[in-house]
């Protein structure tokens, strides 16, 4: 008998929103390691978070070079204690999961999993009901141009640090917008993190008036 490691209790809908959930709630906590390489524990429960995720949806590892690069480059946050602690956190969740799968002996099955997953079908298929994704994902890059637009006029009135940010997250929906389009099936889950980098490039850095 096959056995389901997607929890099949869930289904794909709440999978999909459960993994965009975690990733979202994992950048606050990221965002607050600013210029403090000191923060470690919030490196280490953010990272948790997108373990977690990866349990559900273990593509979300492939935004792990973005995350180290956003520490490194812009939240200046980067060091060698905080680097442990990010490989801490991904490592925690399926530190707790090994006892239970040895005990149910579904290692290899879940390593299986793990490697199919982390791999999509190529060349992608696009149902039907993509194409309705697709429109929301044009809204949203739609969205985190004309930020973009704003910023190119408005950029002399912003601190050097702000404008590194706002760059950072700014880059993130484009980047997010050609992963829909190589893999159609994972637009479910990367679209409520799109909406929210435009949210944060469009309203938190972006004010009404320039400061």
């Amino acid at each position: 008998m096959t056995i389901d490691f997607e929890l099949s209790t869930l289904t794909e809908l709440a999978k999909q929103a459960a993994a965009s959930a975690l990733l979202i709630c994992h950048l606050p906590l990221l965002l607050s390691t600013a210029y403090d390489g000191s923060r470690v524990g919030r490196v280490f429960w953010s990272f948790l978070l997108v373990s977690a995720a990866a349990m559900l949806w273990p593509r979300a590892l492939w935004l792990l070079p973005w995350m180290w690069l956003l520490m490194a480059t812009v939240l200046v946050s980067l060091t060698a204690r905080s680097f442990v602690a990010s490989l801490l956190g991904l490592l925690t969740p399926p530190w707790l999961l090994l006892p239970w799968l040895l005990l149910q002996n579904r290692l290899g099955e879940a390593a299986r999993w793990l490697s199919g997953e982390l791999l999509p079908p190529w060349p992608p298929l696009y149902a039907d009901g993509h194409i309705v994704t697709m429109v929301a994902w044009a809204l949203a890059a739609t969205w985190a141009a004309s930020c973009e637009a704003r910023y190119r006029r408005e950029r002399q009135y912003f601190r050097l640090r702000v404008r590194r940010v706002f760059q950072m997250f700014a880059l993130l929906p484009w980047l997010l917008l050609l992963w829909c389009a190589a893999v159609p099936d994972d637009a479910g889950t990367l679209l409520p993190l799109t909406a929210v980098a435009s949210l944060i490039t469009s309203r938190l850095w972006m004010p009404s008036s320039p400061s």
